[in-house]
């Protein structure tokens, strides 16, 4: 069984090649400044063969003078918008992919993000 606390670790190695990522509770508060990214990890679900849960990556993209970056926020979407991933960890194999992707606003950040619903799938035997 993998947990979440591990779901987020495993994600946590993924994304920090695109940029600063914070688990959850950890990233800073006020102003978006700098791009960011955000992890969000949700309740697994048990069924006879596979676990599975979805994880919410925010990319907070910062305004530039007051506007959103709608460039970036494409390129960041369209890199997010399909791709799955493999591997093992404990033992256990799992996978995860995009779900979904949409863009948002923030208010109380000042900043436009995408928001990447990630399922999260582990089988529930070892192998």
């Amino acid at each position: 069984m993998i947990t979440t606390s591990e779901v987020e670790d495993i994600l946590y190695g993924y994304f920090k090649n695109k940029g600063k990522v914070f688990r959850q509770g950890t990233e800073p508060l006020g102003e978006v400044k700098e791009e960011r990214i955000q992890l969000i990890v949700k309740e697994q679900s048990k069924s006879k063969y596979w676990n599975s849960g979805f994880v919410e990556v925010n990319f907070l993209i910062p305004n530039i003078n007051n506007m959103p970056d709608i460039a970036r926020l494409g390129e960041v979407e369209k890199d997010l918008s399909d791709f799955e991933e493999y591997g093992k960890h404990g033992g256990v194999s799992y996978t995860f992919g995009t779900y979904s992707t949409v863009r948002l606003k923030d208010e109380a950040l000042k900043c436009w993000f995408v928001n990447c619903r990630i399922l999260f799938e582990s089988l529930n035997t070892k192998l």
